[in-house]
């Protein structure tokens, strides 16, 4: 029997939710509850191990419902990648035209020493941000579509080979065996 999750078996699912949608990391939203509830022991140990076990298993019911509905898992990656980097082209739009801004002062020789360094240190900044903001697409990509997305296929195998071996058990010995082989070559291969 599988251990129930604190959040879930305390009804804190909708103060969890609330407090993801504010943008709170697991270990803000662990320091919450262990503080706000420290009277109830086994709330007062909730870490960011627990809130982060919670938060996959959310994404992964997200994404397995979503997946449910089309035929095509790379759908919901695609559409996921797609409003995610919709932000990141406006940034490196905005960014484009303020160097052209300033490009153009150049040109005309109006800029002087501090609208230059004006220019380079909004540069710097729209830069970086840019830089940070790849970096947390790819982390996201990780952490939300990926990891979920292989536990649901990696789980659906398993029950997959769970119903061959039912099926199997059902058959003559002779039979048994070759599907038994079958499945442990695929096993092997994989």
């Amino acid at each position: 029997m599988t251990k129930q999750c604190k959040i879930k078996k305390w009804g804190l699912e909708d103060e969890v939710k609330s407090m993801l949608d504010e943008g709170k990391s697991n270990y803000a939203i662990a320091k919450h509850i262990s503080e706000k509830y420290s009277d109830v022991p086994e709330l007062a140990k909730v870490n960011k191990m627990t809130v982060g076990r919670y938060v996959n298993k959310l994404d992964e019911n997200r994404l397995e419902g979503k997946l449910e509905k089309i035929k095509d898992p790379t759908q919901v990656v695609q559409q996921e990648f797609n409003q995610r980097m919709r932000q990141n082209i406006l940034d490196a739009e905005a960014m484009n035209n303020l160097v052209m801004e300033y490009k153009n002062k150049i040109n005309s020789d109006d800029l002087d020493t501090k609208d230059l360094s004006q220019m380079l240190k909004a540069w710097q900044t729209a830069n970086d941000q840019m830089r940070k903001n790849l970096v947390s697409i790819r982390e996201y990509t990780d952490h939300h579509i990926i990891k979920p997305t292989q536990n649901i296929i990696y789980k659906k195998e398993v029950n997959i080979r769970n119903t061959l071996l039912d099926y199997a058990r059902q058959l003559c010995p002779d039979c048994r065996k070759k599907v038994f082989k079958m499945l442990e070559e695929e096993s092997n291969e994989l």
